[in-house]
């Protein structure tokens, strides 16, 4: 991934090596499976039709995921602290 950081005149290059294409199409398909089970679908040129998917997840999981292996190495390459606390829902 690469990342514009204010004061730098070059692109800062942030590897993301525990993310592949293939686990980006995993999280894609796990998103699209909930959304389907949801009832959500999806729009385009040719109007609403249901999300094709194959793949059973649960949201937490995908954000998760998404955390890890894309969102924190992006926020440590860009040398950025966030403290988020840490709050329960219970459903």
């Amino acid at each position: 991934m690469h990342s514009l950081v204010a004061g730098l005149d070059e692109v800062l290059y942030i590897p993301l090596e525990h993310f592949s294409y293939q686990r980006g199409q995993k999280l894609n398909l796990a998103l699209n499976q909930l959304l389907k089970s949801s009832g959500v679908r999806a729009r385009d040129a040719r109007g609403p039709r249901l999300v094709p998917t194959t793949t059973d997840a649960d949201f937490s999981s995908i954000l998760t995921e998404l955390l890890s292996y894309v969102v924190n190495p992006v926020l440590d390459g860009l040398a950025i602290t966030v403290k988020i606390p840490v709050i329960s829902i219970v459903l």
